[in-house]
This record gives structure tokens, C-alpha cells and sequence, in this order.
């Protein structure tokens, strides 16, 4: 499975769990994007995305 499928499905479940406010699944979701590559910002329940370049 490529890194962008995988991200995305960690962005979407992630997204969920924001909104039902399970802050630590969020946080661990944010972990597992940093190891892909991916920087998350949050504002309120919007999530902004940057790809890290190495």
C-alpha cells in the first residue's frame, strides 16, 4: 500500500476521532502520520497538512 493510501486513511480516522473528542487517538494518530512523513496542524476540527521533504 502506498504512503498517500495509508495516509489517508489515518487523516480520515483521525478526523473522526477529533470529533468525538478522543484527543489521545488523535495524538497517536499524529504519531504514526510524522513517521510517513506528514506534518498535521489542527484548528478546531479542520486539519491542515504538510509533507515533510527530506
Amino acid at each position: 500500500m502506498h504512503v498517500e493510501k495509508n495516509a489517508n486513511a489515518i487523516l480520515y480516522e483521525r478526523r473522526n476521532a477529533i470529533r468525538e473528542g478522543d484527543k489521545k487517538k488523535a495524538t497517536n494518530l499524529k504519531m504514526d502520520l510524522r513517521e510517513l512523513g506528514i506534518v498535521v496542524k489542527n484548528q478546531g476540527e479542520d486539519q491542515y497538512v504538510r509533507k515533510i521533504k527530506y
